[in-house]
């Protein structure tokens, strides 16, 4: 029945073909709608028609039960039941705008379940080391740490992108790095929409890739990339991506750290996720894509580069902020210098911190006989550097007497020597 021209809108082919194992109709002039059949043999051709877009028709034709659907070039693709889509769809998916939802909610998951981890592992880890008399006495260092925390953040998020603008303060900033990351999500999900295997959809970017030939049963796969493309493609994606990765991991990490104010630590862990998320989704919506319609090992790549472009805007908006005014840049984003510190009301939350951690911990039954012990030794200290300040403050005033005695001694030396200098020149021989 392929490949004639045969016409009509409501093609029926009854119920009494039991034994019926193949039918293909593609090449036809049929419209409407076929119902499904009862097939016995069910192979990706064992049910062919013309349903595939674009049509000869103003309206696709509806075949409910078919394996393969054609367009009106004489390509193919597999419906639902041989396809990703059918394989999605058994995850209670209806598409891939679904399964870009519960991506995210996945990565967020996965997130909080690593905040919690390292903070108990940061804490096991410093469990020794936070007695009250030990914190007062490393507050300086703590606060030393946490510049360097705020350094480290910032150059962990790229020193030429707008994304190090969530690690400030600023709301200004703030709308300019969401503003970017919204702009790259969208582009990316138009590249989501365009992977969709929606055989009636005109608004998709699918690669019909296969062929039922006339003089044959089977249909047959023409897309020509192989492993080899599929290597390089992914050599192109860590190399590009996995940077951002790392960093995104390390700000999560870091927002763990206790020696943080919650404010910051909120900042880290927006920034990192932020940074992680839509670097991910973008390694993903690269895979997906190029599924959907690279049939070469060179369109691979360049499909990789066109959609990786899009991870580069970020860098883009920082340059044309710096072009326009890099005053405010530096402002918001250089460290604060030490006068402009007092006062600061993240370093009074830092304080709050520190003062919280001494109290649990003081009120811990297994570190109290640590905490009395090194009570014993700071007093002990504090007597050892009265002792040595008294010492300092003799050997000052032994150092004074000796050299007016020195001074005294050079005095009665000149005197000494100008007398017989005299009596040498007056008295005669």
């Amino acid at each position: 029945l392929a490949y004639n021209s045969f016409k009509g809108n409501e093609t029926n082919f009854g119920t009494q073909m039991e034994q019926l194992e193949v039918i293909q109709v593609q090449g036809n002039r049929l419209s409407g709608s076929i119902p499904s059949l009862d097939l016995l043999l069910r192979k990706d051709y064992s049910f062919i028609a013309d349903c595939g877009h674009p049509s000869e028709f103003e309206t696709n034709l509806m075949c409910e039960g078919c394996t393969m659907c054609c367009n009106a070039q004489e390509n193919c693709y597999p419906t639902d039941d041989f396809n990703a889509m059918g394989r999605l769809k058994k995850l209670n998916l209806k598409n891939y705008s679904e399964l870009v939802v519960v991506f995210f909610a996945c990565l967020f998951v996965a997130a909080g379940m690593l905040v919690p981890a390292i903070i108990a592992f940061d804490k096991y880890k410093n469990r020794n080391n936070f007695t009250s008399n030990v914190v007062r006495r490393k507050s300086v260092i703590m606060r030393e740490k946490i510049n360097e925390d705020k350094k480290y953040a910032l150059e962990t998020m790229g020193s030429i992108s707008v994304y190090k603008f969530l690690l400030t303060t600023s709301w200004v900033g703030w709308i300019i790095v969401l503003a970017t990351m919204g702009a790259q999500i969208w582009m990316l999900f138009l590249f989501v929409k365009g992977s969709e295997i929606e055989l009636n959809e005109e608004n998709i970017d699918l690669v019909y890739s296969w062929k039922c030939p006339k003089d044959k049963l089977e249909c047959k796969d023409t897309a020509d990339d192989s492993w080899q493309g599929w290597v390089l493609f992914s050599i192109l994606v860590i190399a590009h991506l996995l940077k951002d990765l790392i960093s995104g991991t390390k700000l999560l990490i870091l927002s763990a750290k206790r020696r943080h104010s919650m404010l910051t630590r909120a900042r880290h862990f927006a920034g990192g996720w932020l940074l992680f998320s839509v670097t991910a989704f973008a390694m993903f919506v690269t895979f997906l894509y190029n599924r959907a319609i690279a049939t070469s090992n060179t369109e691979l790549i360049m499909n990789a580069v066109i959609i990786l472009f899009i991870c580069d805007l970020d860098e883009m908006f920082y340059e044309i902020i710096m072009v326009i005014n890099p005053i405010w840049v530096d402002k918001i984003t250089l460290p604060k210098k030490k006068e402009d510190v007092v006062g600061d009301k993240e370093e009074e939350a830092n304080d709050l911190e520190f003062r919280s951690c001494i109290s649990s911990i003081e009120e811990d039954p297994d570190t109290q006989g640590q905490s009395r012990s090194i009570q014993t030794l700071d007093s002990e200290l504090q007597s050892l550097k009265t002792v040595v300040e008294k010492l300092q403050d003799t050997v000052k005033q032994q150092r004074k007497e000796n050299a007016n005695m020195m001074k005294l001694l050079q005095s009665s030396q000149d005197i000494g020597f100008g007398t017989w200098n005299f009596f040498k020149n007056v008295v005669p021989k």
